[in-house]
């Protein structure tokens, strides 16, 4: 009895703590420190109409972006179908609606980048649909199973590390990487409209959100800005904040201390080891310190 009075004495005083730290972070002295948007990152974002809440962009090939400049999500059109990566939970639930004002096609295909729910948790707006294809790697279908989310359909077809998927003409090549979520992560390749898609890797236009992405393989992430440039693309989704990037692409000279450079829409990300260096930008926006609470 006596030790479980200490256990709830110091439970209750961890909760006060940790209460009062909060507090002292939401403090207007201390949100004050946060450095507002950039103006040339707010210049890439979306004209977006408030009353729909986000906006759908041709970007050629047959692939649409769809953003509320927040997140972000893709559909690819063929002539024989639809083909959809990810569902975010902010807009998921439009994306059936949208297609049908592109076009007549069915839609085939739900691609899910990673087990996330800000990310697919809108998939429930396609769980009427007949004879549909939900896509995703094994293991973030067993995590999908176990969480028994009715806001994220368990997909019905899996693999483990790449596969292609075919839908009239066009070709989507899927490849498994661990940069940011334990159940795994995908680079969405569409080659024929030259578009890549990797969810919560580089944020085009900006500064890595923080704890880069909440990753749990930092080791893995560095990896990914070379990865990256090892496609040829016209269009790169991140899966976040800005505009889609643009496929310019330079890269620093090779030095002993090993430099990966990305530029996507102009914004340089510079990495280098021994010693590793890395130069941050807080964002302002304090949604990204709850991003944890809205992902598993």
């Amino acid at each position: 009895m006596k030790k479980l009075m200490y256990l709830l004495a110091l439970a209750s005083v961890l909760c006060i703590h940790v209460s009062a730290q909060s507090s002292q972070e939401d403090s207007p002295e201390n949100l004050r420190k946060y450095v507002p948007l950039l103006p040339s990152v707010k210049a890439q974002m979306w004209k977006i109409d408030p009353k729909i809440g986000y906006a759908v962009h041709n970007v050629g090939g047959g692939v649409y972006v769809i953003s509320d400049n927040g997140w972000q999500s893709a559909f690819l059109v063929t002539d024989e179908g639809v083909i959809v990566f990810d569902a975010p939970a902010s807009f998921g639930k439009s994306i059936p609606s949208e297609i049908a004002k592109v076009t007549d096609k069915p839609i085939k295909m739900l691609v899910y980048s990673h087990a996330h729910k800000d990310h697919i948790g809108g998939s429930a707006a396609f769980k009427n649909i007949k004879d549909l294809r939900i896509v995703s790697l094994d293991s973030v279908s067993d995590f999908l199973k176990e969480m028994d989310d009715p806001n994220r359909l368990v997909p019905n077809e899996t693999f483990k590390t790449t596969k292609t998927l075919t839908l009239g003409s066009q070709t989507v090549e899927l490849t498994r990487h661990d940069y940011h979520s334990n159940e795994g992560d995908l680079f969405i390749y569409v080659p024929q409209a030259k578009f890549l898609m990797a969810i919560d890797s580089v944020t085009a236009g900006y500064a890595p959100f923080q704890g880069f992405d909440i990753t749990t393989n930092f080791h893995e992430y560095l990896k990914v800005f070379d990865e990256l440039l090892a496609y040829k693309f016209d269009t790169f989704v991140g899966g976040h904040l800005t505009s889609q990037g643009r496929g310019k692409t330079s890269r620093l000279p090779k030095s002993s201390q090993w430099t990966s450079t990305t530029r996507l829409n102009g914004f340089i990300t510079t990495w280098t080891k021994l010693p590793l260096q890395l130069t941050l930008r807080k964002r302002s926006e304090r949604t990204m310190n709850s991003y944890c609470s809205r992902c598993s």
